[in-house]
């Protein structure tokens, strides 16, 4: 089952691209360590600009970001003057627990890759092979040619680890981190990582090691940022909804107040307690449902102006989103332009969690996009259709047309 996806879409996978170089603890860089940073910090960077383009993140949630890559690239490249290997100070946790708060940054529709395994590893990013990710290919290759000659050590595999996580390449980052964590010990930052990946690389399942490793993590260091929204999504994975509560709870105590942060934090737990039967103080989140199962079916069609534009293998995707709220699918269908016209039912069944259904929700928006590259992030170029909101508590049929081109 894929990670219980809260209010704000702030999955795993961002976790991976932005807490992870937040959060370590200091190291020594050299040539290599240097190039690569410059190169992840400019991979990112295109992410959170793609990420705005398409209304993923807002304005806001782009500079607050943008602000702490800046940061974080001259707090891990060495300045000219500085020796060819120098100890970067140990980045303060503030700024990282916001970020963890603040940003899905990796949004690109990874949580629409339902029923697909492979889905964290096609990524249009990993796989649009721009120079920057070309660059960043080379100096892992190096790096790793590097560890070879000298396996202990551990920074260097911490780094290796992080710059599979950006290439999607999680298998490969569980054995760099298995180094590092051998190497290291019982370190909270270490074990979070290595949490991580495991999880990424077994379908996003905290189940088993990944939430060992998060619960010793914590234990040692209990206002461990990334460890806090780690053990929330093992506790919601497993259904435990108060426990997850808690360390968000415990989470946002360590936000500042009234930031967008502690707002997005304060809605995560306002949905899971509304789903407990709670009430919350914090901003309302459409957690109201409407009486009994929704099922509607949907026939949708690619208007014949833009059938050229399409191959009979593109993907498309049909889903099925709250009205109001986190842009997050319900319910999703996964077909090929080939089955075009076709007829497909969203209900709970294709749910991404049985805690986030089209039936928890009283409107909802229903799309269909193509895309060419098989990965659900809206790009240019890619071709879908939306309807207005819809009242679920009276949907049966929807008639959709796939007839707009995205700039």
């Amino acid at each position: 089952m894929t990670f219980w996806i809260i209010a704000a879409a702030m999955v795993i996978a961002t976790l991976a691209f932005v807490l992870p170089p937040l959060l370590r603890r200091p190291r020594i860089t050299g040539p290599d360590e240097d190039e690569l940073n410059v190169v992840v910090h400019r991979q990112r960077l295109a992410e959170l600009e793609a990420d705005l383009r398409n209304d993923t993140i807002t304005q806001a949630q782009f500079e607050a970001a943008r602000a702490e890559l800046e940061r974080q690239l001259l707090a891990d490249v060495p300045q000219q003057d500085r020796s060819p290997a120098v100890t970067t100070a140990s980045p303060a946790r503030w700024p990282a627990a916001t970020v963890a708060a603040l940003v899905p940054l990796v949004a690109v529709g990874l949580y629409l890759k339902l029923g697909n395994p492979d889905a964290l590893r096609q990524s249009p990013h990993a796989t649009a092979k721009s120079p920057e990710m070309h660059s960043l290919e080379e100096g892992v290759s190096r790096l790793a040619a590097r560890l070879s000659a000298n396996p202990n050590d551990a920074e260097g595999w911490m780094m290796l680890g992080r710059s599979y996580i950006v290439l999607q390449r999680f298998g490969e980052a569980t054995l760099a981190y298995a180094k590092a964590y051998e190497l290291l010990g019982n370190q909270p930052d270490i074990m979070v990582d290595y949490a991580e990946a495991l999880a990424l690389a077994n379908n996003n399942s905290m189940a088993g090691k990944p939430a060992e490793l998060v619960m010793k993590a914590i234990k040692q260091d209990p206002k461990h940022a990334k460890g806090l929204w780690l053990a929330g999504h093992a506790a919601a994975q497993q259904n435990r909804l108060p426990e997850a509560i808690g360390y968000w709870k415990r989470l946002l105590a360590m936000l500042p107040p009234g930031q967008e942060g502690a707002r997005n934090v304060s809605q995560v737990i306002a949905q899971a307690e509304g789903m407990l039967g709670k009430t919350s103080s914090a901003p309302p989140t459409p957690t109201a449902a409407p009486a009994g199962k929704v099922t509607v079916q949907v026939r949708v069609a690619l208007a014949p102006a833009l059938a050229a534009r399409a191959a009979p293998t593109d993907t498309v995707f049909v889903f099925a989103r709250a009205a109001q709220g986190p842009r997050m699918p319900l319910a999703i269908v996964r077909k090929q332009v080939k089955d075009l016209p076709t007829t497909v039912t969203l209900d709970d069944s294709t749910a991404m969690s049985p805690q986030m259904t089209i039936s928890s929700v009283p409107e909802v928006v229903i799309g269909a996009r193509v895309s060419k590259t098989g990965n659900a992030s809206a790009s240019s170029g890619d071709m879908q259709g939306l309807t207005q909101p819809l009242k679920t508590g009276s949907l049966s049929k929807v008639e959709l047309t796939v007839s707009e081109v995205l700039p």
